[in-house]
């Protein structure tokens, strides 16, 4: 079930958000952005920092690559 993000709002700065256009590649990239922003920082901190180097081993068991 997709979680739908909530809109962008303005603080009075006029640095609000510019909500892209329904069904455009900005308003896909905005909602994963706004996902991740919902991740909390401890959390963050327990992912992997060697990204796709080791893909392999996260998924299915290889041997880490160093």
């Amino acid at each position: 079930m997709a979680v739908a993000p909530k809109p962008a709002k303005d603080t009075g700065t006029g640095n609000a958000r510019k909500e892209p256009a329904p069904g455009s590649a900005g308003e896909l990239f905005a909602w994963i952005a706004d996902l991740g922003a919902m991740i909390p920082p401890e959390e963050l901190r327990k992912f992997p920092t060697d990204g796709s180097k080791n893909l392999d081993h996260y998924l299915y068991g290889h041997p880490n690559v160093e």
